[in-house]
This record gives structure tokens, C-alpha cells and sequence, in this order.
């Protein structure tokens, strides 16, 4: 059977037995060609920022990002939002809400 590439692509059962059933024959590695152009530089990191500064979001837009002290909630903050997740998931549990 000659090779067919339409019929190999269009084939449910591509495998490498078939491919080479029907007269596929893998080549040798070609050299590698020429390194192409550098591309664009990228948006980057913006410049600035301070050790411990985190890099946020500063809006939906691509590529706006501001360097910011991070935030952290206290103790009594997290224990608040523990004791809120747990509470609703025994709401939840025994009244079905």
C-alpha cells in the first residue's frame, strides 16, 4: 500500500505500525537551522520595589502590575474567618442552608 497522508490523518486507528504499514518512513534528524532574530522584550517586572514588597495586580488590564507592602491579617482576623467557615459548614450540615 503506498503512503497515503490524507488517509493516514483521517485515520480513527493512527498508529506507528500504521503509519509504517502504509509506507511512512521516518528520516534523519536534519542539522539545525540559523538562531532566528531576537523577539520584543517582554512587559517585564516594573521597575522599583523594596525587599518584602510584593508585586500586585493594580487593575484587570494586562500587564499592570504596582509593587506593594503586603497585607496581613491579625490573629484575631484569622480566627474570625476559621470560626465563620466552620460555623456555616455546621449551618449547612445540620439545617440544609
Amino acid at each position: 500500500m503506498a503512503f497515503d497522508p490524507i488517509s493516514l490523518a483521517l485515520s480513527k486507528d493512527y498508529t506507528k505500525e500504521t503509519a509504517e504499514g502504509m509506507g511512512a518512513v521516518k528520516g534523519e534528524k536534519g542539522d539545525p537551522g540559523d538562531q532566528g532574530p531576537p523577539g520584543k522584550d517582554g512587559m517585564g517586572v516594573p521597575p522599583g520595589g523594596t525587599v518584602g514588597q510584593m508585586l500586585m495586580k493594580a487593575s484587570d488590564a494586562d500587564y499592570d502590575a504596582r509593587w506593594e507592602d503586603p497585607t496581613c491579617a491579625t490573629m484575631d482576623q484569622v480566627n474570625d474567618a476559621i470560626n465563620a467557615s466552620i460555623t456555616g459548614a455546621i449551618k449547612k450540615v445540620y439545617y440544609g442552608t
